[in-house]
């Protein structure tokens, strides 16, 4: 079925229909297991990051229009953006589902964030045996929560997700190691080298030109990369990963606002507190407190189209 640009629904974790047994739910993060139905949506196009753990039956869908089958026994991991559509379902599908917001994923990866951006971006959506069967996230849940009413609830999870995604990345890497053996199209090379400049400067605040100049390409071929690769531009890769240090140093050091802006290479702390404020919509500090969990306006993600 061809799906019309209006037919599309943006949806974020807050506004997601009632799918089953909710563990848990906030702006970041959704568990829940026992799926009992499915919203009556002919195409969404999640903000959020998915995890299905398929338990019994089968499901499929069209993910950016690929069809797709998941089986007992598989994991289906999904980066958000992708739009998903045609859903179908056996009637003794059983599964668990993880919703993690990008902001959120990137805080429980942590260092290991650059080995699921390389393994996992270039491909929209990823299906893969759990050989190890190391994800029974709810049916711990449910049992650390059963007598229980933890005001922890949300670390726990974070700390039992960071140990279940580390190993999902390392399924990745596995499967992009894989795929280099087998040869890579030129595209994926350039977007990948391009991922790991990213990782690996200190100051990644810089034009595409300059990553470009790197790479031996053209800044236009360099940004139609990205978008053929990852479905976002080369700026958006950029104030993604300038963002991720942004907000390490601000939730996990004392550092000033000037200390910061020199240390991730912004000419002054005002053009530094400017460029903060139009990506998340808040000052700095302002931000600082969000992160450390203290009351302040949340902000709303801003991706300028313009470049640095």
């Amino acid at each position: 079925m061809d799906i019309q640009s209006n037919d599309i629904k943006n949806i974020t974790i807050t506004d997601s229909p009632s799918i089953g047994n909710e563990i848990f739910s906030d702006d970041e993060l959704m568990v829940c297991d026992n799926i009992s139905k499915y919203p009556d949506i002919s195409a969404a196009r999640p903000d959020f990051n998915i995890a299905v753990i398929c338990k019994a039956g089968h499901a499929e869908a069209d993910f950016n229009g690929k069809r797709l089958t998941i089986n007992s026994k598989q994991v289906c991991v999904c980066r958000s953006g992708v739009i998903i559509s045609n859903i179908m379902i056996t009637p003794d599908f059983g599964c668990e589902m993880i919703f993690v917001s990008d902001k959120l994923l990137a805080e429980v990866l942590k260092a290991q964030l650059p080995i699921w951006t390389k393994a996992f971006y270039p491909n929209p959506v990823l299906v893969f045996d759990d050989n190890v069967q190391h994800i029974s996230l709810t049916e711990e849940l449910h049992m650390i929560f059963a007598n229980s009413k933890s005001p922890y609830k949300k670390e726990i999870i974070l700390c039992m997700l960071r140990a279940g995604f580390l190993m999902m990345a390392e399924l990745l890497e596995q499967i992009s190691l894989r795929k280099r053996s087998e040869g890579f199209s030129h595209t994926e090379v350039v977007f990948q080298s391009f991922m790991e400049l990213l990782s690996r400067r200190k100051v990644k605040k810089s034009e595409v030109g300059s990553y470009a100049d790197e790479l031996c390409v053209s800044a236009k071929y360099l940004t139609s990369v990205c978008v053929q690769q990852s479905g976002r531009s080369a700026v958006d890769w950029i104030n993604q990963f300038v963002m991720d240090d942004v907000a390490h140093y601000l939730k996990n050091t004392e550092l000033s606002m000037k200390e910061i802006s020199e240390q991730l290479g912004f000419a002054n702390h005002s053009f530094f507190g400017k460029y903060v404020k139009a990506q998340v919509g808040t000052s700095p500090a302002e931000y600082r407190k969000r992160l450390r969990g203290k009351e302040c306006p949340s902000p709303t993600l801003v991706v300028p189209d313009a470049e640095f």
